[in-house]
C-alpha cells in the first residue's frame, strides 16, 4: 500500500500545476486526458518501482532495475498500441522538423557535458561496470522519454491545446518536466513526505532540456539520446572522478 501511495506522489504534487493550466486554457472538452495523464503517471511510478520494493521478477544479478523500466516500456508501448495516441503524436518518429538539426545537437551536447560535470563534482558509486554503462545507455532514455516526453506530453497537449495564433502550447512540457522531477523527489519515509532538493534539481533541469528537444524536433530521437547521453556521462565521469 506504502508503495501505491508514494507512486502518486508526482500526480499529487503537479496536480496544483496542472489546474492551473486548464484553467489557463479555458479548454472544457478536455479533462478525461488530463485525469488519464494522472493516472498513467501513478501506475508508471508504481510498475517501475514493484520489483524492488517486492522483489519479484528481478533479473539474476544485477543491480539496475532493469526489469521495472521494461514494464515501463511495456505499457506505454501498448497504450500507443491500443490507445487514443498514434506514433506520430508521442514522437515516435526519425523525421525531423525543419532547422532542428544543430540546436539538437548543441543542446544534447550541452547536457552531455552537465553530466560529465556532475560526475567529476560529485563522484560516482565506485567502479564502472558493464551492466551500469548498458543500463545508462539504454533503459533510462527509453522507458522515461516514451513515457513522459511521449505519451504524458501528447495527452496533455489534448487537455492544453495552443493558444489562438500560437503554434503550440507550453503549459504540457512544464507539466510533465515538473512530473518528471516529482518522480526523483519526494518519497516516503517511515510514513512521512520526505523531500531531497537535489534529487528534485537534476531532473527538472534536464528535464526541460528533453522538452525542449522533443517540441523542437518533433520527435523523442534527440531527447532519448541525450537522456542517455547525460546519464552515461555523469557515471563515467564519477568513476574516472572516484579513481583519481
Amino acid at each position: 500500500m506504502e508503495n501505491l501511495v508514494e507512486s502518486a506522489l508526482p500526480a499529487l504534487f503537479v496536480l496544483p500545476v496542472l489546474a492551473v493550466a486548464l484553467a489557463a486554457s479555458g479548454s472544457r472538452r478536455t479533462g478525461s486526458a488530463a485525469l488519464l495523464f494522472l493516472l498513467l503517471l501513478t501506475l508508471d511510478g508504481f510498475l517501475v518501482s514493484a520489483p524492488v520494493v517486492y522483489d519479484v521478477a528481478q533479473v539474476p544479478g544485477a543491480n539496475w532495475n532493469w526489469t521495472g523500466k521494461a514494464l515501463s516500456l511495456a505499457w506505454a508501448l501498448a497504450f500507443i498500441g491500443f490507445g487514443p495516441l498514434s506514433r506520430r503524436d508521442v514522437g515516435l518518429t526519425v523525421r525531423q522538423r525543419p532547422n532542428s538539426l544543430r540546436p539538437a545537437v548543441l543542446v544534447t551536447v550541452g547536457l552531455v557535458l552537465l553530466g560529465v560535470t556532475i560526475g567529476a563534482v560529485f563522484g560516482g558509486g565506485g567502479p564502472l561496470r558493464v551492466e551500469t554503462l548498458a543500463y545508462q545507455l539504454t533503459m533510462p532514455g527509453l522507458a522515461e522519454e516514451l513515457a513522459f516526453r511521449g505519451v504524458f506530453l501528447a495527452l496533455l497537449h489534448r487537455a492544453i491545446p495552443a493558444e489562438a495564433g500560437a503554434a503550440v502550447s507550453w503549459w504540457p512540457a512544464v507539466v510533465t518536466t515538473l512530473a518528471f522531477a516529482f518522480t526523483h523527489s519526494p518519497s516516503l519515509e517511515g510514513g512521512r513526505i520526505a523531500f531531497a532538493f537535489l534529487p528534485f534539481l537534476l531532473p527538472l533541469v534536464a528535464g526541460a532540456a528533453f522538452a525542449w528537444l522533443r517540441e523542437k524536433t518533433g520527435s523523442l530521437l534527440w531527447p532519448t539520446i541525450a537522456h542517455n547521453g547525460l546519464n552515461a556521462a555523469i557515471f563515467v565521469s564519477g568513476s574516472v572522478a572516484g579513481a583519481a
